[in-house]
């Protein structure tokens, strides 16, 4: 019931949904209403399943790790020659954040035929592994019992917080290896992932003093030290800090230059200043 303070909404089909909220004073309803539109406030999402024609006990995958530096955030055996399609997305999950980097090893039990491996993640959360970003690592054809290789959430600008998917897929020999499948032989596994904000504001600090003095040259020749950043889940941000500046060493007076950095989470900005005096003669 649309009308009741707190309704049950139930979503039968996926995609973005806008809600419009109402409220007025029941003694003058038509005087009183205020509108709050939320759009696109709810996305539903419903992940393909992928069809697996060939189960096998060799083109599997018989284990997935997923770490953060030297801490598992997902530990996963799993039996082979079972399933074609696995979902584990609610017993093994990751929690994540923007501009954070993570390394994962895939194992097959052995290594009998080739086959070629793909892991999608979907950073944008819409229940699709379309975009071709999402597609952090292919192994092209090979009889390899381990496999390795890290991914980074992207800026929360090309992402978002909530939650969704990573899905491993190994396809025998050099078949086809989508993310909906089919397969010709082989396994796909999903995994958990919510991704957030980690509220960790970056770190930013000037090199050299916060205030300089330099004389007037009517060709500019004065090269401000800059600025260092960084930030406890990205590490070096020195190369994001974005620098603006008033100063003219034509005309003396006083400027000066300022450097700010926003971390993958929108944490900031956070700026440092330089005062700079242009002086006729020091």
């Amino acid at each position: 019931d649309a009308t009741e303070k707190n309704p049950t909404v139930n979503f039968s089909a996926p995609g973005p949904y806008t809600f419009t909220l109402r409220a007025w004073n029941s003694i003058d309803s038509a005087a009183t209403v205020k509108t709050l539109v939320k759009d696109k406030y709810v996305v539903v999402v419903d992940y393909c399943k992928p069809v697996v024609n060939i189960l096998s006990s060799d083109v599997a995958i018989s284990s997935f790790i997923l770490r953060k530096d030297a801490t598992d955030l997902i530990n996963n055996p799993s039996s082979v020659g079972v399933k074609g399609y696995n979902d584990f997305s609610a017993t093994s999950s990751m929690e994540g954040t923007f501009g954070a980097t993570y390394n994962f090893t895939i194992e097959r039990p052995s290594t009998v035929d080739s086959a070629n491996t793909k892991v999608w993640v979907d950073f944008n959360l819409d229940g699709e592994f379309t975009v071709p970003e999402e597609m952090v690592a292919f192994f092209p054809m090979s009889a390899a019992k381990v496999l390795t290789g890290t991914f980074t959430v992207p800026n929360i600008s090309k992402s978002f917080i909530g939650n969704g998917r990573i899905r491993v897929s190994m396809a025998y020999g050099n078949t086809s290896n989508t993310p909906c499948g089919p397969l010709v032989a082989g396994e796909v596994e999903d995994y958990g992932m919510t991704l957030d904000n980690d509220n960790l504001s970056p770190i930013i600090a000037l090199i050299g003093s916060a205030d300089t003095t330099i004389e007037r040259a009517s060709i500019p020749n004065y090269v401000d030290p800059g600025a260092t950043a960084s930030d406890p889940t990205e590490g070096d941000l020195t190369s994001s800090i974005k620098p603006t500046t008033d100063m003219d060493q034509t005309t003396a007076g006083i400027y000066s230059v300022t450097y700010c950095v926003t971390d993958a989470s929108g944490n900031g900005p956070i700026c440092v200043t330089r005062t700079i005096k242009v002086v006729l003669d020091r």
